[in-house]
């Protein structure tokens, strides 16, 4: 093998490892900020400087197995959602879906029952396991409050 093809190869390497932790960081990132963390309180809990943390945030160092396993942790999620990610297309579909959902609550639900809910949904983002199961908790609970919504709407027609 040439200078010339190691060097390539090398310079492949690089690239892909660069892109990589890129998309790992901005993964760390929104979930970071999804959980209200902030870089101190992560990188307390991840055992590093909240610098390492920006550093990885922004692509520009890579995660460590140790450090994967403890964002696992953390996140409650499996390591190939931290290093893979999801369906970005689908998530835009979801957030349309659950402001629809929100809309829906507010014009049916009492200020109690919106409480009620937003401490299930809560619930479930913080417990969900890997990025497979909360799609499908997510589509049945969104079936759910569709269901409930329905209900309660017919209910309160009927008294009126």
């Amino acid at each position: 093998m040439n200078d010339e093809s190691k060097v390539a190869k090398r310079y492949a390497r690089k690239e892909a490892k660069s892109t990589l932790d890129k998309d790992v960081g901005f993964r760390v990132r929104r979930l970071r900020k999804t959980m209200g963390l902030s870089v101190d309180r992560l990188s307390e809990a991840l055992g590093i400087t909240p610098s390492h943390v920006r550093l990885i945030e922004y692509g520009q160092r890579g995660v460590t197995l140790t450090l994967c396993q403890k964002l696992c942790e953390i996140f409650n999620l499996t390591a190939d959602y931290i290093i893979y990610g999801d369906d970005y297309e689908e998530n835009a579909a979801n957030e349309k879906d659950s402001e629809e959902l929100i809309s829906l609550a507010t014009k049916t639900l009492s200020k109690e029952e919106v409480q009620y809910f937003a401490e299930i949904i809560k619930e479930y983002s913080i417990s969900r396991r890997t990025p497979g199961d909360a799609k499908l908790l997510q589509e049945a609970l969104r079936m759910q409050l569709r269901n409930f919504f329905a209900l309660k709407a017919s209910v309160k027609n009927s008294a009126d």
